[in-house]
């Protein structure tokens, strides 16, 4: 693990949360130059003593004088934006807890699918792994505002409403 006094000899924190190389250790690295690419996920990572760390991480570690215990929450869900406002350390199943609509969705709507058996909305959340049930609604919009109160009860902070 690279020490919180080697990132401070190294990069430069700006307010938005770049990060900018102090001291150059390969041609490819000029002093000033703003540091880390980013990912094919849309995260900013960089190379440090041979190790590929997401930006975020060395931001929250930075910031705080610790590196993260578990994983690096971005809340605003945007993953290039590292301002330390915007990062919290998370459990990996609270930092899955705000994901956006999967892609896959069939309604576009979190925590929400149709019921064929029922013909009726359902409303799932996970918990601790598993998914619960929330409960059966007639509508897409009951349905939605129900997963959205479960998920602010449940998942406090970390919650993320349906749409």
């Amino acid at each position: 693990m690279v020490s919180i006094e080697t990132l401070r000899e190294s990069f430069r924190l700006d307010e938005s949360g770049r990060l900018f190389w102090l001291v150059s250790n390969t041609n490819r690295i000029r002093v000033g130059e703003q540091a880390g690419t980013r990912s094919d996920e849309g995260y900013i990572v960089l190379m440090i003593q041979r190790q590929r760390i997401p930006a975020h991480r060395i931001v929250f570690a930075m910031t705080h004088g610790r590196w993260p215990v578990g994983e690096v929450d971005h809340i605003n869900r945007v993953r290039d934006d590292n301002r330390p406002c915007n990062l919290r350390e998370a459990s990996k199943s609270q930092n899955q807890m705000n994901r956006p609509v999967s892609p896959l969705s069939g309604t576009g709507v979190k925590g929400v699918g149709w019921c064929k058996k029922s013909n009726r909305w359902r409303a799932r959340i996970a918990l601790n792994g598993k998914r619960v049930s929330v409960g059966l609604f007639d509508t897409i919009a009951e349905a939605a505002e129900a997963y959205a109160a479960a998920s602010k009860s449940l998942h406090g902070q970390f919650a993320k409403g349906a749409a």
